[in-house]
């Protein structure tokens, strides 16, 4: 999966989410849990490790190294 792919997840749990919270709270907030949970494990720089969900871009701002959104690893 690329890392393009793991952030549409990420938002569409994150979405999900959000909705459920007004209906069933405990399950929304499951689900954004899950969501934020996701989204810190999966949306790393595979160079240094290091989280690039808070600035995403075409390079990681910590090493410096090209972020493939669009290629699987």
């Amino acid at each position: 999966m690329t890392l393009k792919q793991k952030t549409w997840v990420c938002l569409a749990v994150l979405a999900a989410g959000a909705i459920l919270v007004f209906f069933v709270e405990w399950l929304g907030g499951l689900l954004l849990a899950a969501g934020l949970i996701l989204d810190v494990t999966w949306i790393k720089c595979p160079h240094c490790g290091t989280w690039v969900g808070k600035y995403p871009g075409k390079y990681c701002s910590s090493c410096g190294a090209r972020l493939p959104w669009n290629e699987t690893k």
